[in-house]
């Protein structure tokens, strides 16, 4: 587990893969041009929207990746701009100023 693929749908070609080294339980949130997807080991990793490796992971890397206080087993939701992760813990709700 833990392969996060970005695929031609119509196709069926993969784009790229990326090992997040633990299981993802939710589901990818796309939010304008970046995808979230959050993993058990306590991290939310975050892509560009791209099919583009080189776009979507620069050096081979998330272009963010947040570590929170515990697993994540469940899709991040926006709503009203404001990004909402829930991790076994807590509730965290997060927007820009």
């Amino acid at each position: 587990g833990g392969l996060f693929h970005c695929v031609n749908a119509k196709a069926g070609t993969a784009h790229w893969t990326y090992d997040m080294l633990a299981e993802s339980w939710g589901s990818p949130l796309i939010v304008e041009d970046h995808v979230y997807i959050c993993d058990t080991d306590d991290e939310v990793a975050i892509f560009h929207h791209s099919a583009d490796p080189g776009i979507a992971m620069p050096m081979g890397n998330p272009l963010a990746v947040i570590h929170m206080d515990s697993s994540i087993v469940s899709t991040p939701v926006v709503a009203n701009n404001v990004l909402y992760i829930v991790t076994r813990n807590m509730l965290y709700a997060i927007a820009s100023e």
